[in-house]
């Protein structure tokens, strides 16, 4: 487990420094920071506005002008009916669901898939393919809260239309 989703971790710096990779492209520390997030949303929420407010105080004694207020300096609060939405579309069917799912898909790949794998694989698609419509549909509530486009608010999750097998 990583030092960022023990208890405490919120008065981490190492929080704010998985963010800024996240930010910079960084696709394990995004993972990292995601976690945080839905672990622990209300301390990560109050631990980047103390970072912000930091840096924005630093800059300014850099450049001799006065510090900003707290509120000037605080990140957009999202509300609690966001942060559940969030939860929603981050949340995943259980690794052994994706596993046996995989096995199965090299079976039907290899055409050694008997009938009874075969059914099983349908319900299995089945299934996954239930929870990416509910998780479209969280994106999509999200979306509207916001004001985006569906497309919009998917670019900026960071997720991507499964392709075609």
């Amino acid at each position: 487990m990583s030092s960022l989703l023990m208890p405490g971790s919120m008065e981490n710096p190492a929080v704010i420094t998985q963010l800024k990779q996240a930010l910079e492209g960084d696709v394990a520390a995004l993972g990292e920071v995601i976690d945080t997030i839905l672990s622990e949303p209300e301390g990560f929420v109050q631990e980047l506005r103390k970072a912000a407010l930091d840096e924005r105080q630093r800059r300014s004694k850099s450049d001799s002008s006065q510090p900003p207020t707290e509120s000037e300096s605080l990140p957009p609060r999202i509300s609690e009916h966001e942060t559940r939405l969030l939860q929603k579309i981050n949340e995943g069917l259980p690794e052994a669901t994706w596993s046996k799912y995989h096995a199965l898909r090299q079976k039907f790949d290899d055409r050694t898939l008997t009938t009874e794998e075969h059914q099983d694989l349908i319900a299995l698609t089945n299934e996954i393919e239930t929870a990416h419509a509910k998780r479209l549909a969280f994106v999509w509530e999200l979306a509207k809260l916001r004001g985006k486009s569906l497309e919009g608010m998917m670019e900026e999750l960071g997720i991507a239309a499964p392709g075609v097998k």
